[in-house]
């Protein structure tokens, strides 16, 4: 009874029989809950301290077919409906469904907490984080941003900050960075009158502390520990013009220097001891070192996929017909330097592949063949791994950096996955979700070292910009 047919579509809640493949896995925190009913077109709220989920009535809407589905109550006992009968969960009872969803690879669990469950893809290790994590995400759609806690609790909305500056048109909010004491956060607005700006905020009362003027939809930046935020100005307004990166001198909120780069600069990373920066420029085909301290171009590489090769420091593009019109394209959008900055990771979104570049001798290392569409990257703090959304696939790879292996494939709950950012202790990343349409936006936080997501919780539409914040003991 309960058993799913995927051609048919019949009911997947199955109750006491036992799916082919198993595995069993004790408690689950409350945002895995949260996110695999959530997966079944749930609602999800507290009963007496215990789980409880009400679904919406013949609409668990799971890929392109309707399984026949009814309530979940929680309390002692947890009550469903399954083959139009009602059955009462005890504790022991299996609960499982098959389903051939793209975002998971083997069963997807109904999970309530307390109840072993069978058939999950998950990690027997997994344990619910003993502290509160804390991230501020960017709404582009929507001219906020959200700060979000993930803890033992689940994952939480907990302010969203309205942003814009003008009531009648939508500013977008793109970049967040975090100052190097955590007291002030900044957003990048792209749609400047007629230049973009960044704001400064206080972590204490999320209120604006100051702002710079930029240079044309300036987008991705990052702080040094003695003040100066480096951001890329894309300008992705008319045709794809030589571009720059913006210094700001955040005590005063001053802009003291616009470096030339190249065309649509993307991404921009310092390394560890902040004396280099890098970013990308997509137009032009181009990974751009900066002398932190000098403020200038150090060196450039030209990024045509197979022909990639060092360029002079000056000038801002190639000549004619280099820019990969002529050929395949690597079209970069992310560069991240190694903790130790001997590395450098540059996504080549329109290749499928994620390209290591060695600092000293300025070359190509490896080649990471990834999913369609890889975005953003990070890297965890530890060095071990690198994670890389893929926005043209739904999905979010890990890769052990010893031996170049993607050690898991974790599926986002909506479309158009973005920005990464990764806790201190490389326990989890925190991945924007944009979502289309009318969806709101998301953040999936997931477990690294099990290979799977934890929890998500919706923020406000075109989630992008993402930055860590702190921990706290819970």
């Amino acid at each position: 009874m309960g058993h799913f047919d995927p051609v048919r579509g019949s009911s997947h809640l199955g109750v006491g029989s036992r799916p082919q493949a198993t595995s069993t896995v004790g408690r689950l925190s409350e945002g895995q809950v949260r996110y695999y009913l959530s997966s079944l077109s749930t609602r999800l709220w507290e009963a007496r301290g215990a789980i409880a989920a009400r679904y919406r009535s013949d609409s668990c809407m799971i890929g392109s077919w309707r399984p026949r589905c009814g309530v979940v109550r929680g309390g002692k006992g947890a009550k469903f409906r399954s083959g139009g009968e009602y059955h009462v969960a005890t504790p022991g009872m299996r609960f499982y469904t098959n389903t051939d969803n793209r975002s998971f690879r083997r069963f997807l669990p109904l999970l309530l907490l307390g109840i072993p469950v069978q058939g999950v893809s998950q990690s027997p290790g997994f344990h619910a984080p003993d502290r509160d994590y804390y991230v501020y995400v960017a709404a582009e759609s929507e001219d906020r941003v959200d700060l979000v806690r993930y803890g033992p609790a689940g994952a939480t909305l907990v302010d969203s900050i309205p942003v814009g500056r003008y009531p009648t048109e939508i500013d977008g909010p793109h970049g967040l960075a975090m100052g190097p004491d955590g007291d002030r956060w900044y957003v990048t607005f792209a749609h400047g009158n007629p230049f973009g700006v960044v704001v400064a905020y206080s972590t204490s009362n999320n209120r604006p502390a100051g702002k710079a003027d930029l240079g044309l939809f300036p987008a991705t930046m990052q702080v040094t520990p003695a003040g100066l935020l480096f951001a890329v100005n894309f300008n992705l307004h008319g045709d794809p013009l030589p571009s720059s990166v913006s210094v700001v001198d955040v005590a005063s909120m001053t802009e003291i220097a616009r470096i030339p780069t190249c065309a649509r600069p993307h991404g921009s990373r310092l390394t560890a001891d902040a004396a280099r920066h890098y970013s990308v420029c997509v137009f032009d085909e181009q990974l751009v070192e900066l002398d932190a301290h000098r403020l200038q171009v150090s060196r450039r590489m030209h990024l045509l996929p197979g022909r990639e090769r060092v360029l002079p420091p000056e000038g801002t593009s190639e000549a004619p017909g280099m820019n990969g019109a002529d050929g395949p394209r690597c079209s970069p959008t992310w560069a991240h330097p190694s903790p130790d900055g001997g590395r450098v990771y540059v996504a080549c979104n329109k290749n499928a592949e994620v390209l290591e570049v060695d600092t000293e001798s300025w070359s190509v290392l490896r080649r990471f063949s990834t999913g369609p569409g890889p975005y953003n990257l990070d890297i965890t703090p530890d060095g071990q791994h690198l994670v890389v959304t893929y926005k043209g696939g739904q999905a979010t790879g890990i890769w052990r950096l010893a031996d170049g292996t993607e050690v898991a494939r974790v599926g986002n709950t909506r479309r158009l996955p973005h920005g990464i950012a990764i806790s201190p202790d490389s326990r989890y990343a925190f991945v924007s979700v944009e979502g289309v349409g009318g969806e709101p936006g998301t953040v999936d936080i997931i477990d690294i070292a099990a290979g799977n997501l934890a929890a998500s919780v919706d923020v406000g539409k075109q989630a992008g910009g993402i930055i860590f914040w702190k921990a706290d003991p819970s």
